[in-house]
């Protein structure tokens, strides 16, 4: 069956064979490839080239390898518009994926020096703090860490905050709309408790965010949150265009 020609390396060639299988359909989510004997004998090259383009697309996370059983097409990783803020639910909607948040920890703290500034809210006044673990179809894919400010919602913490979404709760009970949300992003690389929540190993990269959450209607902040999404997992884009009209952006 061997199809290969012209200048590109040979397991360039394969690599690109097996990503448009992927691509198209033929080779679907969670259904193993072809052996390496047998795109060996399809494409009439070594074992080391057939590795060389599996290991690249293994590297991709378009395939992943399971000791004894072979290699599998990956879960394609969920792309984010930065330009859009979607609420975690509203991203597994749009995916099709069942979701639900597992609370780790709730507990209220005192305002250290950046909550006061970043919430502008005094020093040392109560605050809220929780941990959730986000999970798409059962797999654990973000952790989040908010810090509220306690006069917002008196009564947060009597409400059940893994059945019903957080800004649903201030919605519906203080009239907050989400509005304007400030966010920055970093790579970081995944410690103990982070790796042992997202099912990743130590030092496994991790996309982190933190930001603050203001209310579309007063532009106060309501929320400081740090988010942690698996790097595996996760893909975030931006849209930008320039501004040609402008004769000073012509250099």
């Amino acid at each position: 069956m061997s199809t290969l020609s012209g200048p590109l390396p040979l397991y360039y060639q394969i690599k690109q064979f097996i990503l448009e299988k992927i691509e198209n359909g033929d080779y679907e989510v969670g259904e193993a490839i072809p052996t390496e004997e047998t795109l060996m004998r399809d494409f009439e090259v070594s074992r080391t080239t057939i590795r060389q383009a599996i290991m690249e697309l293994v590297q991709e996370k378009r395939l992943v390898r399971k000791r004894g059983k072979g290699t599998f097409v990956s879960e394609p990783a969920i792309l984010t518009n930065m330009i859009k803020y979607s609420t975690f639910a509203e991203e597994m909607d749009d995916l099709g994926k069942n979701h639900k948040a597992v609370l780790i920890k709730k507990r209220v703290i005192k305002a250290n020096e950046q909550l006061s500034r970043d919430l502008n809210i005094p020093l040392y006044s109560e605050v809220y703090e929780m941990i959730r673990l986000r999970l798409g179809d059962n797999e654990p894919l973000v952790i989040r860490i908010s810090f509220i400010p306690k006069e917002i919602h008196p009564s947060l913490f009597e409400k059940n905050l893994e059945q019903m979404p957080l800004y649903e709760i201030l919605k519906n009970d203080c009239g907050i709309i989400i509005g304007k949300v400030c966010q920055t992003f970093q790579a970081v690389l995944a410690r103990s408790w982070e790796a042992e929540k997202l099912s990743v190993k130590i030092g496994s990269p991790l996309i982190l965010s933190t930001g603050i959450v203001y209310d579309d209607q007063n532009n106060k902040p309501i929320e400081w949150v740090k988010t942690l999404f698996r790097g595996d997992r996760y893909r975030f884009y931006i849209e930008q265009n320039h501004n040609y009209a402008d004769e000073n952006n012509y250099r």
